[in-house]
């Protein structure tokens, strides 16, 4: 009813793989990405970052000032 189970034919013994390895490229490619991008920040955030500080002689408009409701007489 059941066949019987036949042995693999994998060798014990297998001879090494050269060059087939993809992981370094990989990561050095990475790496590369990252430090360019960390510098495209870097220059980026010193050519913009100026602007992004207030000017000292503008006074500051996100104030809110709430008024006292008006009381009545009786």
């Amino acid at each position: 009813m059941t066949e019987p189970i036949e042995s693999t034919r994998n060798d014990p013994t297998p001879e090494e793989r050269v060059g087939d390895s993809k992981f370094l490229p990989v990561i050095v490619a990475a790496g590369v990405a990252l430090i360019v991008i960390l510098l495209a920040a870097v220059i980026f955030v010193k050519s913009r970052g100026k602007e992004i500080v207030p000017d000292k002689t503008t006074p500051p408009s996100s104030q809110v000032i709430l008024q006292a409701p008006a009381t009545r007489a009786a």
